[in-house]
């Protein structure tokens, strides 16, 4: 997990994601790593709480609502607005591949809900490192969850897979599906008509990278 990726107000060039409509991204979006990255899916209705942050792990987040973008790479959760009163905090980034015991809950009171642990992308983080994961929350406040959840479920596994032979050690980014190893999957995902979440396709021709991405790190 890193703290306030970048973001800009309109997407990039190489994001090449567009609705079935012609429509791009909303504002502000996370910027690509490169033309090896693609935001697939855009979540709103959304809130998130989370652990283990500052620099004795002791603060956190408590149901902030904001707007979830995947990749795969990536989920990026883009708060609403920025949170004063925790240090300027408007966004959280958490690596696929670094995403374990992910659970979704159907409570009979309160809003369907996804747990999971991220660990860190700091130098001493990642499934080898000295930190502990972050415990987070994500609660859908609106509509169903029939698009999102079994495409972030693949996509989590996906990463996991593609790293599983060979974990990376503390301070290296972890090896990440490609575009095309994902674009099929999210092609032929089935569209919940009571489920925000909105799928975008990927258009153009991007070049593939020859090393993997790296995450960035600038936060906890």
């Amino acid at each position: 997990m890193a703290l306030n990726p970048q973001l800009v107000n309109s997407p990039p060039p190489h994001n090449h994601a567009v609705t079935s409509s012609g429509q791009g991204l909303p504002a502000p979006v996370p910027v690509s790593f490169g033309p090896h990255e693609h935001f697939f899916l855009l979540r709103n209705g959304v809130m998130l709480s989370l652990d283990g942050l500052g620099p004795s792990a002791s603060a956190a987040v408590k149901n902030v609502p904001g707007v979830i973008y995947l990749s795969n790479v990536r989920m990026v959760f883009v708060l609403s607005k920025p949170d004063a009163s925790a240090g300027g905090m408007y966004a959280f980034d958490f690596p696929l591949a670094y995403i374990r015991t992910e659970r979704f809950h159907q409570p009979i009171f309160g809003a369907n809900n996804l747990t999971a642990n991220c660990f860190s992308t700091a130098d001493d983080g990642g499934p080898n490192g000295a930190r502990p994961p972050h415990a987070l929350t994500l609660y859908f406040r609106e509509g169903g969850v029939g698009t999102f959840l079994p495409l972030f479920f693949q996509l989590v596994q996906q990463a996991r897979d593609l790293n599983a032979a060979a974990p990376p050690p503390p301070g290296v980014s972890p090896v990440a599906p490609t575009p095309a190893q994902t674009s099929q999957m999210v092609q032929t995902a089935y569209i919940d008509p009571n489920d925000p979440t909105q799928v975008y396709l990927v258009t153009g021709r991007g070049t593939q990278p020859s090393a993997p991405p790296l995450i960035q790190r600038h936060g906890w």
